[in-house]
């Protein structure tokens, strides 16, 4: 996947969106309708795509979450998925297959994360399910933690697939805003935020996390105490 790749799908892409009778009055809003209106805001775009596909990390220094949510009203949540048939046929337009596909896998998650984080209320939840889901196995010990991370700070590879080392647990706390929490095998999503349970992923387990908005969070390591040398 090359800067090439990016740039042929965001041509594509945004002159669908420029023509498309849903979308294309919202962009018209926000950015603009002539080409040099444009012309800023596709340069921003391909430094975000850049950093989401390339890991060239430190290209965008934007905020996807505030961006959107100046768009309210009239963005409206049935959006995201005209947004993702247009890219869609973009990608298949432009792409070789195995480039497509991950470019798809991509704005999926990204659609789906801006729609919780814009429409999705914060879900209910009784205080055992809270306990639950942010308890580790008992008799672990911790063995380290990171810097609190931001949205502008979080490491790439936190953003992407990866695990936690055998034996090892994460324990996400997330101190200030929104963060998903995705854990890719078994499948599944939880919103993070100060007001309820650490986020928990047990070892190995491949997971992915995506800042809703301004957020600020640390992930813990526990692991069991080494038994002594016999």
């Amino acid at each position: 996947m090359t800067e090439g790749d990016i740039d042929r799908l965001l041509a594509a892409f945004y002159a669908r969106i420029r023509a498309d009778d849903e979308l294309g009055p919202v962009f018209a809003a926000a950015v603009g309708t002539t080409d040099e209106d444009w012309a800023p805001h596709l340069a921003r775009l391909r430094d975000f795509w850049s950093q989401v596909m390339l890991r060239q990390t430190g290209r965008y220094t934007g905020n996807p979450y505030q961006a959107h949510l100046r768009l309210l009203p009239e963005l409206r949540p049935e959006m995201f998925g005209r947004w993702l048939s247009l890219f869609d046929a973009a990608c298949a337009e432009t792409q070789a297959p195995e480039a497509a596909a991950l470019f798809r896998e991509r704005a999926a998650a990204i659609a789906r994360s801006l729609r919780m984080g814009l429409f999705e209320p914060l879900p209910v939840r009784r205080r055992a399910e809270e306990a639950e889901a942010g308890a580790l196995p008992p008799g672990l010990q911790r063995v380290r933690s990171t810097p609190v991370f931001t949205d502008a700070t979080v490491p790439a590879g936190l953003l992407r697939r990866h695990r936690t080392a055998p034996g090892t647990w994460g324990l996400i706390r997330v101190l200030e805003g929104r963060l998903l929490l995705r854990v890719l095998d078994p499948p599944g999503e939880r919103v993070l935020d100060p007001a309820h349970a650490p986020g928990v992923v047990g070892p190995g387990a491949p997971h992915e996390v995506q800042p809703l908005g301004p957020v600020r969070f640390l992930v813990e390591f526990h692991r069991a105490p080494e038994e002594p040398a016999s």
